[in-house]
């Protein structure tokens, strides 16, 4: 049977944001995303959702992606207490050529009462370059627009 037009777009119970990266990313950095509504780049708002994925892809490396983790924090710029929520585990020492990626996810539940919480990056050289997609999921309240459907 054929899908029905009605059908919910994905768009409408996933929000994905895209971060390219500036090299020069020796130690652990906070990734901040573009907010049109803010105009600014803030941490990323878990309110509305249940999961959180973040895929850090390789654009340009030279030593391998030394650490990635997920924090959570009260504040939209990351001013609060960071909380740690999850630590990469996975050996990253494989991540060594462009278009390798990682991925490390975590729920709402686990982000200890916060409402915001970003990705912290680490490459191993002044040159690497990354692009960090995050997606979050399983939204409290599915609707168009939770994905722009072009960035200019």
């Amino acid at each position: 049977m054929a899908a029905t037009a009605t059908a919910a777009k994905l768009s409408a119970n996933l929000a994905v944001n895209i971060f390219s990266s500036t090299a020069d990313m020796t130690t652990l950095t906070d990734i901040t995303f573009p907010d049109v509504t803010a105009g600014s780049n803030l941490w990323l708002d878990m309110s509305d959702f249940e999961h959180i994925m973040f895929i850090v892809v390789c654009k340009l490396l030279t030593d391998d992606l030394e650490e990635v983790r997920i924090l959570s924090n009260s504040g939209s710029t990351g001013g609060g207490t960071d909380y740690e929520v999850k630590l990469s585990t996975d050996p990253l020492t494989d991540q060594d050529a462009v278009g390798d990626y990682f991925v490390i996810e975590a729920t709402a539940e686990q982000m200890n009462g916060n409402r915001y919480c970003t990705v912290q990056v680490e490459g191993g050289n002044a040159s690497d370059d990354f692009t960090v997609i995050a997606i979050r999921g399983q939204a409290r309240f599915p609707r168009s627009g939770l994905t722009a459907s072009y960035n200019a």
